[in-house]
Formats: structure tokens, C-alpha cells, sequence
């Protein structure tokens, strides 16, 4: 479980796909106070193994994409 307050990400380099799960202390729904940042900032310096398309919502999520970076929070 990861705990309230810390990020996190994930990224599948399976041929089978995954299957991830993950628990909350509530449900998660649109405009829920919270805080997101950019998966693709250049400023994390994570090294995707698969380059992540922000335009494919089946690679990274539109609320992840449109996240702020790091700095900016």
C-alpha cells in the first residue's frame, strides 16, 4: 500500500500485460483535492523503459499529462 501523501507511478514491460492493484483510503473520483505531477517531467529524471506518449491516454493518463511539474508545485 503506498501511504497517503507519497507519489507514485508504474509502467508495464510485459509482452502478458499486468495486472496492477492498488488500495486507497477513499475512492478516487474527478475532482478530488489531491496533488499530481508530471510523470514526464524532465526535471524527475525517471527513465521510462518505454518512452510514454502523452498523447495516448492507453500510455499515460490525461490528468497525468496535463499534471503540473515538480517546480511548479
Amino acid at each position: 500500500m503506498v501511504p497517503a501523501g507519497v507519489c507514485n507511478g508504474f509502467q508495464s514491460v510485459s509482452d502478458d500485460g499486468c495486472q496492477y492493484l492498488y488500495c486507497f483510503g477513499v475512492e478516487w473520483t474527478p475532482g478530488m483535492s489531491g496533488v499530481a505531477v508530471s510523470p514526464l517531467d524532465p526535471d524527475l529524471a525517471i527513465e521510462w523503459p518505454i518512452a510514454p506518449d502523452a498523447q495516448n491516454p492507453a500510455s499515460v493518463s490525461v490528468k497525468d499529462a496535463s499534471a503540473p511539474r515538480f517546480a511548479e508545485l
